[in-house]
């Protein structure tokens, strides 16, 4: 089955803190809602979260006054994978949103979410078109989003977030999969970081708007 996600205007309290952790770029000082079944929010940013928990797409808010008139990008990273002396690894690259009315046992890792406005007619840049599908899982591993985000084009990002997950359990393990329907995505959550966990790959999010959903 695939994990609606929802990308709503919705109204929350500025934050005036770092959305971002401290030293990583790009910075956001925006909020991005995100929201895990059982009502698990990610707030406030960094807060530690159980493993088991994130294993789904979350739900996403953005922040009042968004356009409603154009697509967006929402990318999430590991920024502490444990190989080459600690890398990054991309968990998850959704393009063409719109708006209408797992760690090693033991290892915390920061798992952050950026939300950028999409350039019309987007296309990923040629140089990283082994992430997106990634042609081998190892491709994902020490993406660099800086680099991304200069090869695409984007704008400084209009919200953020991000939590820490702490994998208690003796072993790690894999995430659960869906057929893609439209443009290729990825969502792992915070599985392992095994070639094994990075394969899954989760279907096209449905976006609706808050009114139709029951926010408004």
């Amino acid at each position: 089955m695939l994990f609606p996600l929802i990308l709503a205007s919705l109204a929350f309290s500025a934050i005036a803190f770092a959305q971002t952790p401290n030293g990583v770029e790009p910075s956001v000082q925006t909020p991005l809602t995100v929201l895990y079944p059982r009502n698990i929010t990610v707030s406030p940013p960094g807060v530690l979260l159980q493993r088991a928990d994130t294993q789904v797409a979350p739900t996403l808010t953005a922040p009042t006054g968004t356009p409603t008139d154009r697509t967006y990008l929402v990318i999430m990273m590991d920024l502490d994978v444990p190989r080459n002396g600690g890398t990054t690894l991309l968990h998850w690259l959704q393009t063409d949103f719109t708006l209408s009315l797992s760690p090693p046992p033991g290892t915390p890792h920061r798992y952050v979410f950026w939300m950028f406005a999409q350039p019309d007619e987007f296309a990923v840049p040629e140089s990283f078109s082994n992430v997106n599908p990634p042609a081998s899982n190892t491709d994902r591993i020490g993406f660099n989003l800086t680099d991304f985000v200069a090869a695409a084009g984007l704008d400084a990002p209009l919200a953020g977030n991000y939590f820490t997950v702490v994998n208690s359990s003796a072993t790690a393990s894999s995430t659960g999969s869906a057929s893609a329907t439209s443009s290729p995505a990825q969502y792992t959550g915070s599985a392992s970081t095994s070639m094994s966990a990075l394969g899954m790959s989760f279907g096209f999010m449905v976006l609706f708007a808050a009114a139709a959903a029951g926010f408004a």
